[in-house]
């Protein structure tokens, strides 16, 4: 084989080996480029899991700002934040469902007692409708919380959202009848406290 046809030979083996080693190499460029990008969100779910970590290892067994601790609930009563500012009870409810938790269920004499003498300021609480079912549909069968002539749907278009008013006279009836809209109160929120229930081990 003389010097030219060997060339020409070598020529025409490297055209034809050309796009096959452009592809392989596109190929693994395209490889290369999934593999940083793999990483990278790798590298970003680590530091979201270890930013939630640290957040739930500084929060677990704790109500969050402005709210308190009662029997395994964390509480917000809305004066908290501001003593001129009051809703009426549908929007009471939008700012607690805003806040992750609801209109306070009163399920117990001693909560009533507690609640009622502590805030000492009307309130919506957490009753609608005509049965009085409490917002996680338990009916209200206890009649002794009532006010003296209460609940009484008083106007032509009655009054289906039940309040509360303090009297430190009487600190068991405290429940009123009250109109959803017209109505604006403080409210009180809640929320259970899982995490105080069962934190994990932190290392």
């Amino acid at each position: 084989m003389s010097g030219a046809n060997f060339k020409q030979d070598s020529l025409d083996v490297s055209q034809l080996a050309s796009p096959h080693l452009i592809s392989e190499l596109e190929h693994l460029r395209r490889n290369c480029s999934d593999v940083q990008l793999a990483e990278e969100e790798a590298l970003g779910a680590i530091q979201k899991t270890e930013e939630k970590h640290g957040q739930l290892k500084g929060s677990c067994g704790k109500c969050p700002a402005d709210w308190f601790f009662h029997n395994s609930s964390c509480y917000f009563f809305s004066i908290v934040k501001s003593a001129s500012f009051q809703k009426n009870w549908h929007d009471s409810r939008a700012d607690c469902i805003s806040r992750g938790s609801d209109l306070t269920v009163i399920d117990s004499p001693e909560e009533q007692v507690d609640f009622c003498t502590s805030l000492k300021r009307p309130c919506n609480i957490s009753k609608k409708e005509k049965k009085w079912v409490w917002i996680n549909n338990v009916t209200e069968v206890e009649s002794r919380y009532w006010s003296p002539g209460e609940p009484n749907n008083h106007g032509p278009d009655g009054e289906d959202c039940a309040v509360i008013v303090y009297k430190s006279t009487s600190p068991w009836k405290t429940r009123y009848d009250a109109k959803c809209q017209d109505h604006k109160l403080y409210w009180l929120c809640e929320t259970h406290l899982l995490q105080y229930l069962s934190c994990p081990n932190f290392s």
